[in-house]
């Protein structure tokens, strides 16, 4: 992996962990007599909160009897991207184990209309630009079926048929915040086009 690539893939795990690790902390240090310091920053939290969500006191959670400076859907979101850090940082090794043998497949079963290009053998080998087309294709049905559990919530809440709860919002967001962390992470790291 290129520098800027791994630059910028720490940036993006960085920030996943320390914006949910501000989230969850701001109610506790509140609660527990935030002064001076602790309590300029967990204002902050909430103000840059606000600029993402609508922070409605009945659609969040109050842990420790403080509201936290999100929704419920919206710290689903965040958990998810957590989660999605955290499986395509374990997933790296195994994708490229796996990519390398269904290109190797792919060029057996001799789907390619060129056999025996070098455009192939490189693609058999699993070298840099193999499989790449096939995940860009794929991204986008992954990413649309992850958001389907939250546009049913919205839509379902939206027409007064259900009402999930926060811990339903939160619950039907973790998907999209896996496959969009998850998504981003491919893209930095150049396996997704």
């Amino acid at each position: 992996m290129r520098s800027r690539s791994r630059l910028l893939l720490c940036g993006l795990v960085g920030g996943v962990v320390l914006w949910c690790t501000a989230l969850a902390a701001t109610p506790y240090t509140l609660r527990h007599g935030a002064a001076g310091g602790a309590l300029v920053a967990g204002s902050a939290v909430y103000l840059v909160a606000s600029a993402v969500c609508h922070q409605r006191a009945d659609r969040s959670f109050h842990p420790w009897g403080v509201q936290l400076p999100v929704c419920g859907r919206c710290a689903g979101l965040y958990a998810g991207a957590l989660l999605g850090i955290c499986a395509a940082g374990f997933s790296r090794r195994r994708n490229s184990q796996r990519d390398r043998k269904f290109a190797q497949g792919v060029c057996a079963a001799g789907v390619s209309h060129r056999r025996n290009s070098q455009r192939d053998r490189k693609f058999a080998q699993g070298l840099p630009g193999a499989g790449r087309s096939f995940r860009g294709r794929t991204a986008g049905r992954v990413l649309a079926a992850a958001a389907l559990p939250t546009a049913a919530t919205v839509l379902l809440e939206a027409g007064g048929l259900v009402d999930p709860g926060n811990l339903g919002r939160a619950a039907s967001a973790v998907p999209l915040g896996v496959a969009a962390c998850a998504f981003v992470a491919g893209v930095i790291r150049g396996k997704v086009h």
